[in-house]
């Protein structure tokens, strides 16, 4: 990505050719790409937190589901119960 950048400025030619701006633009370029990795490794430390989080969601639908469920049958349970009573 840093290549093609410089690759595509027209100014970058013209930087390039002043005196002691090789060393300036290596060092920029070894900066650009650690930011650039850190951002990158950011990233997926932001996806799988993410990816935790979406799975802790449907759990607590799927529990909470269940739950219903649960309390759907015992009132059924009570109701016949009930209904043998009477």
């Amino acid at each position: 990505m840093f290549d093609s950048m410089f690759a595509e400025d027209p100014e970058a030619v013209k930087m390039a050719a002043l005196p002691e701006m090789g060393d300036l633009i290596a060092l920029y370029k070894e900066k650009y790409i650690a930011i650039c990795q850190d951002i990158f490794e950011l990233g997926l430390k932001e996806h799988a937190k993410r990816e935790e989080e979406i799975a802790c969601f449907y759990s607590s639908i799927d529990d909470a589901i269940q739950d219903n469920k649960d309390e759907g049958v015992k009132k059924i349970q009570k109701y016949i119960e009930y209904k043998k009573k009477v």
